[in-house]
């Protein structure tokens, strides 16, 4: 391969290696109708479900497209990331009901049982791609077993999250 082909394959990687254009402008606008959707979601838990209500008004939310739909994690404190433009595509039902899903993650203490379950997810050991593959998809396996628990008392959670 010649010094330029190369050049030419090098400068393509790094191209495709390249983050996706995003409309900021647009991203904001989003974002501020979710804030408000967040907002009203929880009005609605605090009238029907103040457990719920309390819950989530206690995780640290922040809206994110990192995540395609809604997400729990634990830092130094409960985080709560939600999709903007995929919780702006709910009905307010169905909103509370995805919040309501990600509180029970917390509740059933799922984020010390994935770890006793599945150890090698959450270990920081450098592994081949393979490895961190193979870790993602029993990962993913657990998270479905932990969902499927939560979603049969959860009659309005859309099919679609």
């Amino acid at each position: 391969m010649s010094k330029e082909t190369k050049k030419e394959v090098k400068d393509l990687q790094v191209k495709t290696k390249q983050e996706p254009v995003i409309d900021q402008e647009r991203l904001n606008r989003v974002t501020s109708k979710a804030e408000e959707a967040l907002e009203q979601a929880i009005v609605e838990l605090i009238f029907n479900e103040p457990f719920y209500a309390n819950l989530v008004m206690g995780l640290r939310r922040e809206f994110t497209i990192k995540i395609p739909t809604l997400g729990v994690s634990v830092t130094d404190q409960i985080n709560l990331y939600i999709n903007p433009y995929l919780f702006c595509s709910l009905d307010v039902k169905q909103r509370v009901e995805v919040l309501k899903h990600e509180a029970a993650h917390v509740l059933h203490n799922h984020f010390v049982r994935f770890r006793d379950i599945e150890p090698k997810v959450f270990d920081n050991v450098d592994k081949s791609i393979f490895d961190r593959i193979m870790d993602m998809q029993k990962a993913s396996t657990t998270n479905k077993a932990a969902d499927a628990a939560i979603n049969e008392y959860l009659p309005n959670l859309p099919r679609k999250v």
